[in-house]
């Protein structure tokens, strides 16, 4: 998952979307990324976006359990 910053203009998302798509399509990147043990999976940027609200909500809760704490 590639992360930009908050607010960042739809446009722009959609344009670096579809540009790091086309590298990741390429064979010889699928190849190298695999030889390292990377999966490529992919999504829109609205797929992504929805997962990352989901981990978010479930280990928030987890974390809030347990007690932990940043010191």
């Amino acid at each position: 998952m590639v992360f930009g910053p908050a607010k960042m203009p739809h446009e722009l998302v959609t344009r670096l979307h579809g540009e790091i798509d086309k590298v990741l399509r390429q064979p010889e990147t699928q190849s190298k990324l695999k030889e390292v043990g990377v999966d490529i999976v992919g999504s829109t940027p609205e797929q992504a976006t929805a997962f990352v609200k989901s981990e978010y909500a479930k280990w928030a809760k987890l974390i809030q359990a347990s007690g932990a704490r940043v010191d």
